[in-house]
């Protein structure tokens, strides 16, 4: 945490892409990625012994909710699909919510509390040092993480911000 001219903590700024929180956040619901549709689509197609087939206005429905949002995640899709690996694994670490962090973890590493342990050498001191922030090498400790972090987020958000470059370019080329 940086410290205020009064000396009272504040909060640090962390770079969030809104498309990129979209697509790993939202879209997954709102595409019925994270949904029994499948299951749904097979016993409508299957249908029902002896009953008929049941009727499909459920599926159809979700298909309809589904729709304006199917050319904005193709467009993300493939503007993901370009990064290198490492680029989107940090990214994916940061933007999946959390919803449990082991003592201190979350009040000294805030937002990026998932990369820090993910990029950290040896995680178990980290969340030592966050379990005990008094000690000076401890604070040390907790500074080079989240340095780390941001680092790490920064050039992830720049090679998405490039492949996004290189797919507008590649749009506008034909």
């Amino acid at each position: 945490m940086r410290r205020t001219r009064e000396g009272a903590a504040a909060p640090l700024t962390v770079e969030d892409d809104p498309d990129i929180a979209w697509l790993l956040c939202e879209a997954p619901g709102l595409l019925g990625e994270r949904s029994s549709h499948a299951a749904v689509v097979a016993a409508l197609e299957s249908g029902t012994p002896g009953n008929g087939s049941p009727s499909s206005s459920m599926a159809e429905d979700r298909i309809e909710r589904a729709r304006p949002h199917i050319a904005r995640a193709r467009r993300l899709q493939s503007i993901w699909a370009c990064m290198r690996p490492e680029a989107r694994a940090l990214l994916l670490v940061h933007y999946t919510p959390r919803n449990h962090w082991p003592p201190g973890v979350l009040p000294h590493l805030g937002r990026l509390s998932a990369l820090c342990l993910h990029l950290a050498p040896r995680r178990a001191s980290l969340e030592m040092a966050c379990s005990n922030a008094i000690l000076p090498q401890h604070a040390a400790t907790i500074r080079r993480a989240l340095d780390r972090a941001r680092r790490a987020l920064a050039a992830a958000h720049r090679a998405w911000r490039a492949a996004k470059a290189d797919h507008v370019l590649t749009w506008m080329r034909g």
